[in-house]
């Protein structure tokens, strides 16, 4: 007996059309493409359902090890910080003086592209000069984009000194991303730190800055980071090096697909920036690097305010209950972040907390009434909940089966939710006339005075409804 041919009829490799069928299924759609390919703003396809990779980067200046410093910025209160840390054996601190800063461009809202374009461009006319030269670069929570990110820029800096003879040495400073931090909700940025910084060790940083959870609301209000987030944060750091050990194996994501792709695709389109910068006299133009951080922004912002793009703590799985005072033990804080330079922190999550701020002070209570079968609508309704609880709002939700069992509605804010082919007659045998805004759940029904809800809409300008019918 042939044990070989046995395991290869047992294990065959599967072709792209067997993954998609099987992708399929569980997604039960008929457009797998749609739901698993996102197209980012860098226009980069995320295609992870790869079975070959275009080209392998070996990268030969991979590091042995990430070593984990701690942030600080000039208002931190930096001998507290130290004294907290050295209990947790953490000395290392890294006070935002590397040669080149790339964090300017991403906290504005810069693409990848547009980031290690800079670097490149930066490093170029550094090597000149510097025989060692540092690196700051941001990294946010979406983690194979961050492992590619990292993978293209060392190999497009060892392929730089290589072909032009440089004995140049460099060394990569990555860290969290400060426009993803968010001042509701700064648990979930724990969740982002972690998906940062284990893109860092994966994608091989030489060094991980450590921020903490309330970083974005320290430097908005110009206080310390608290005992607890300097503790937490620094034992992410040991977990993900000590007891996980996704750095023991050098450079671990060479061979992945979807990563190989990813690095290609970035090191191409990197390339190709470079190309245009010079030919449109644009090199080190901090005005064009503004202008398209701020024109990227904007595109993310669309994304996140349609809700095309998912954010936990942001635009969507929100605690509606958590407050300022109860997490931060102040009546009134600031959320805008003061730059110190004139590329703008533009965090993502601004003006979601605002808007949450102005309607959660006032205590809005909305009853959403699912009617009908439960087992059909629980989807709907769920978004539906989902979609008000982004500002705060208290949703009560209860499930009727027979409109005839509701009578008359007297609260202010209501929202009707239904299969589409009931809704109509749903409506109909309502009594309405009392409520100051009623939304409706989907786009087909139209009612009168009615505001539908549904995915792809701008979000915060139909919540923003609510402080018109409160004025």
């Amino acid at each position: 007996m042939d044990i070989s041919n046995s395991i290869k009829n047992e294990f065959k490799v599967p072709n792209l059309k067997t993954w998609k069928d099987l992708v399929a299924k569980q997604l039960k759609t008929d457009s797998v493409d749609e739901k698993i390919i996102f197209k980012s703003i860098e226009g980069i396809n995320y295609d992870y359902l790869n079975l070959k990779a275009k080209k392998v980067y070996g990268l030969e200046s991979f590091p042995s090890e990430t070593k984990l410093s701690f942030l600080v910025e000039k208002s931190f209160d930096i001998e507290q910080i130290k004294i907290t840390s050295s209990e947790l054996d953490q000395p290392n601190f890294y006070n935002k003086d590397a040669s080149i800063n790339s964090s300017k461009l991403h906290n504005a809202g810069a693409n990848c592209v547009l980031e290690l374009t800079y670097i490149l461009e930066s490093f170029a006319a550094l090597s000149e000069k510097e025989s060692d030269i540092s690196i700051e670069i941001s990294l946010d929570s979406v983690t194979y984009i961050n492992i590619a990110k990292l993978r293209a820029l060392r190999f497009m800096l060892d392929r730089f000194t290589n072909e032009n003879n440089l004995k140049t040495t460099y060394k990569i400073i990555a860290t969290g991303s400060l426009r993803e931090q968010t001042i509701f909700d700064p648990w979930v940025n724990m969740l982002r730190g972690v998906s940062s910084l284990s893109s860092a060790l994966i994608g091989g940083a030489d060094e991980y800055a450590l921020i903490s959870y309330d970083y974005a609301f320290c430097m908005a209000n110009k206080e310390s980071p608290k005992a607890l987030a300097i503790r937490n944060t620094i034992n992410m750091g040991y977990v993900l090096i000590e007891e996980s050990k996704l750095n023991q194996v050098k450079d671990s994501a060479r061979g992945s697909y979807a990563i190989e792709n990813l690095t290609d695709a970035l090191v191409v389109n990197t390339h190709n920036r470079l190309i245009q910068n010079i030919d449109e006299k644009v090199v080190l133009d901090e005005g064009f690097y503004l202008s398209q951080s701020l024109e990227c922004n904007k595109k993310r912002l669309e994304l996140l305010e349609s809700r095309k793009y998912i954010m936990s703590g942001i635009n969507d799985y929100v605690d509606p209950f958590e407050d300022i005072v109860g997490v931060y033990k102040k009546d009134s804080i600031d959320f805008d972040i003061k730059s110190e330079n004139k590329f703008p922190v533009n965090r993502v999550a601004l003006s979601f907390e605002k808007l949450r701020l102005d309607l959660s002070l006032k205590q809005i209570k909305l009853e959403l009434y699912a009617i009908g079968d439960f087992k059909r609508i629980s989807a709907r309704a769920n978004f539906c909940k989902s979609y008000f609880e982004v500002a705060a709002i208290d949703v009560e939700l209860k499930t009727i089966d027979n409109v005839k069992n509701i009578g008359k509605i007297k609260s202010d804010f209501v929202c009707i939710c239904a299969a589409d082919e009931d809704l109509e007659m749903i409506i109909k045998e309502l009594d309405l006339s009392e409520t100051k805004l009623t939304f409706i759940s989907g786009a087909r029904v139209k009612v009168n005075n009615g505001i539908n809800i549904y995915q792809g809409q701008n979000i915060i300008e139909v919540l923003s409804k609510f402080k018109g019918a409160l004025s």
